[in-house]
């Protein structure tokens, strides 16, 4: 491959398709993060969320699967208290 291929084939930002009804749940305590974040991926056309905490993002989870409806990415904040 050329380095214009490559280039190409990791540009995103051109076709987003693949991010429609993608259900991703953003796990992170600080409200603003949770919102922007939430927002952002929403008009990528993913189904997102946003748990406040360790603990309601795995309640999110389990009642994704439980569901039948899956999460297929979940955005975490690395320094989550309590967990």
């Amino acid at each position: 491959r050329s380095d214009s291929t490559l280039a190409a084939a990791l540009d995103i930002t051109k076709d987003l398709s693949f991010m429609r009804n993608l259900r991703v749940l953003v796990i992170d305590d600080n409200a603003t993060n949770c919102i922007s974040l939430e927002t952002t991926l929403q008009s990528f056309g993913c189904q997102a969320v946003c748990a406040r905490s360790g603990m309601d993002g795995i309640d999110t989870l389990r009642s994704g699967a439980l569901k039948g409806e899956p999460i297929d990415l979940v955005i975490l904040d690395y320094h989550m208290p309590h967990m």
